[in-house]
This record gives structure tokens, C-alpha cells and sequence, in this order.
């Protein structure tokens, strides 16, 4: 019987990752990226802001420092996870790919018709929703 630690030591997070992706279905890779592009597409505006931010473009540059500020209770995790930079386009990438997934498994638990328009049009309505 192998032992747990041997177990932790011999898994592969790289092997572990595409065995999952290939176990995902063609049908939810497409309905997927479909609403995380439309997505990325209707809030774009949004996501090209933190370029030209207004008060937050001094975070951008010279990273978050120590102090409660704007009612930024946890900015000091940033500094001590991060170095103090943060990745306000990954925020939103990872925001929105959640998004995504959410509104997909969404689709399937109510049992939406099984098509890509279907479930793409599904998911944009809720997370576009107001």
C-alpha cells in the first residue's frame, strides 16, 4: 500500500491538468470560451481603464503600501503576497473566466437545451444582466 506521502510526492500538477482537460468535452470548451470571449468583448471598455485609472494608476506603478486607504481593508495582502504589485487584467480575466464556468454549470444544472447558442446566450443574459 503506498503511503500518502508518497502519493503527494509523485503527483503531477502538469499531468493532473491535461488529463482534465481532455476530459472535458468539445461541446463545453466551445460554450465556455464563447461566453468568456463575448464577455471580455462587452466589458472591454472596463478592462482598458486600469490603463489610464484615475487614483488607482499610482497602485499600478508603485504598488500598494501598508495603509488602510478608500476602505481597502485587505490592500495589505497584496504587499505581502505580492511585493505590493498587483495584475488588475489578470483580476479581470480570472473574474469573468469565473464567471463563465458559473453560468455554464448554471446552464446544465437547470438542463437548458444542449446547444452552444443556447448556453452561450443563457450565460451573457446572466452575467449581463443588471
Amino acid at each position: 500500500m503506498t503511503s500518502l506521502k508518497q502519493k503527494f510526492l509523485d503527483f503531477s500538477l502538469e499531468d493532473f491538468i491535461i488529463q482534465r482537460w481532455q476530459g472535458i468535452s468539445v461541446f463545453s470548451k466551445k460554450s465556455i470560451f464563447w461566453i468568456f470571449l463575448i464577455t471580455n468583448l462587452v466589458f472591454l471598455f472596463y478592462t482598458m481603464t486600469f490603463f489610464w485609472a484615475d487614483h488607482d494608476w499610482e497602485r499600478l506603478i508603485n504598488g500598494v503600501f501598508p495603509i488602510t486607504m478608500s476602505g481597502r481593508f485587505f490592500a495589505h495582502w497584496s504587499l505581502a503576497i505580492f511585493g505590493g504589485d498587483i495584475l488588475p487584467i489578470l483580476n479581470s480575466l480570472f473574474s469573468f473566466f469565473g464567471f463563465s464556468l458559473a453560468v455554464f454549470y448554471l446552464a446544465k444544472y437547470w438542463k437548458i437545451p444542449k446547444t452552444v447558442f443556447s448556453y452561450t446566450t443563457f450565460g451573457l443574459f446572466i452575467i449581463l444582466m443588471p
